[in-house]
């Protein structure tokens, strides 16, 4: 999974099965505590071909972004395999995000005619 800071020192908060609170500065912090997270990767808008945070109160068309990650990106090649789940992939692993580098975008809605 990739995380992205919201701001602050508090990197996250999180409330375990047993109802109890931890409070952590980083993904790693995180990691080492609950042993959650592993691979997960600490990440920013930049690594999209075209997105960034939204202003309070205006409304976006899903044309005015574009989520496919940049061939540079830290999260090209950095997911796991998990068997019937992540099977086609290209490069060294499963990209992590919506959609794998290279391939064709699936298409959502109603077809032209």
């Amino acid at each position: 999974n990739g995380y992205r800071r919201n701001g602050g020192e508090q990197f996250l908060k999180w409330r375990n099965p047993q109802r109890k609170t931890g409070r952590y500065e980083s993904l790693k912090e995180f990691h080492e505590a609950t042993k959650y997270e592993e691979h997960g990767l600490e990440v920013d808008y930049d690594i999209f071909e075209n997105a960034g945070p939204p202003k309070e109160g205006e409304r976006y068309a899903p044309e005015q972004y574009d989520l496919r990650l940049k061939s540079k990106a830290i999260c090209v090649d950095a997911g796991v395999v998990i068997k019937h789940v992540t099977d086609r992939f290209s490069g060294k692993g499963p990209d992590l995000g919506c959609y794998e580098l290279g391939e064709i975008l699936q298409h959502y809605g109603p077809r032209p005619k």
